[in-house]
């Protein structure tokens, strides 16, 4: 849905191959999840899940550490996230974009924690 409703006016906007990857690839991932979550066995869809998770997190990481270097102001770099929170608040950009870095890095960490590690460590040591 999302796909379609962000690619299609990209279509008729003038970027028309932009908009049709964005189309093509929502509809045929979103159906692909649809057929796993609706077919494959209980297994592969906690596989995937995870899968598609830690990939989000560790992008979404990436972005954030971007951010940092951003905030940094270095080369005239563009606004962003960081700079507003610190015209708002008095408190410089990188220390926003570090304590954001910072939190996605401690919830990844986290979430692999419970979903791998942790049931491992229950199956080598039960109680």
């Amino acid at each position: 849905f999302f796909s379609v409703r962000y690619g299609a006016p990209t279509i008729f906007a003038g970027e028309v191959g932009a908009g049709l990857l964005t189309v093509v690839s929502g509809l045929v991932f979103g159906g692909v999840l649809l057929w796993v979550a609706l077919r494959a066995r209980p297994g592969w869809v906690f596989f995937l899940l995870h899968l598609l998770a830690i990939q989000a997190a560790l992008a979404a990481l990436s972005d954030l550490i971007g951010l940092v270097g951003l905030s940094a102001q270095f080369f005239n770099a563009p606004a962003n996230d960081a700079q507003s929170m610190a015209a708002i608040t008095f408190i410089p950009a990188v220390f926003w974009a570090i304590l954001w870095a910072a939190a996605a890095f401690v919830l990844i960490g986290g979430a692999v924690w419970q979903a791998w590690i942790r049931p491992a460590m229950q199956k080598l040591n039960p109680e």
